[in-house]
């Protein structure tokens, strides 16, 4: 019986592993968030951020598009 039990133990605790492993790898490999929180998204190029700084209120003559993240002064 105490065999039996070392049969059942052994694979259920290599499951276990493996399920934390892979969540893990899935964990390190998600994307990252391509532009920070300050900004108001990404832009292609300083005329699609100022139309964006305009819909949202802002200051379009202020707009930067760096890094192809559009920032936008006067937005909170």
């Amino acid at each position: 019986m105490r065999t039996l039990l070392d049969r059942i133990r052994t694979p259920l605790a290599g499951v276990a592993v493996l399920g934390a492993l892979a969540f893990g790898a899935s964990a390190a490999l998600a994307e990252a968030r391509p532009c920070p929180l300050t900004s108001i998204g990404s832009c292609g190029n300083l005329a699609k951020c100022q139309d964006a700084c305009i819909v949202r209120g802002g200051d379009p003559a202020g707009a930067s598009c760096t890094n192809g993240c559009c920032f936008c002064p006067g937005i909170v």
